[in-house]
């Protein structure tokens, strides 16, 4: 699943044009690698969101059905 849309299906954020944003600032970690919003990932991905100042560590344990 690409990473713009399992931040918008998970609820991380609410518009999936922010993901998108967030990801091409740089905001957006997996793995401890700045990534793109097309990055593809997958159950056991670890994510960092920063929005703000405020920074948010995720596990993926599940991909999210639509």
């Amino acid at each position: 699943m690409r990473l713009d849309k399992f931040l918008k299906y998970s609820g991380i954020v609410r518009r999936r044009g922010l993901a998108k944003r967030i990801c091409d600032e740089g905001l957006v970690q997996v793995d401890g690698r700045a990534a793109k919003p097309s990055t593809r990932v997958s159950v056991g991905d670890r994510l960092r969101v920063q929005m703000g100042l405020k920074i948010t560590d995720h596990e993926i344990l599940a991909l999210p059905q639509r």
